[in-house]
């Protein structure tokens, strides 16, 4: 994995999913779902829940919207 993610064009799905041994997007999703909630010691139950940006996102974005009204 190392020297896939190392290569400066990135990788492609293919290696993406064969790098997680899985068949798809969906499959990849899960793996990586089920790997974060091993390390977080959570039950997440979607990849949203289980990111601190989605959590945040519309916090930002309202922090955001609210200095250019006030500027």
């Amino acid at each position: 994995r190392n020297n896939l993610s190392h290569r400066l064009g990135g990788i492609s799905e293919k290696e993406l999913f064969n790098a997680w041994n899985t068949h798809n997007e969906q499959d990849w999703q899960k793996s990586l779902l089920n790997c974060l909630n091993a390390i977080a010691d959570q039950h997440f139950s979607t990849l949203s829940q289980a990111s601190l940006f989605a959590c945040i996102h519309h916090l930002i974005k309202k922090k955001l919207n609210a200095r250019i009204i006030d500027e």
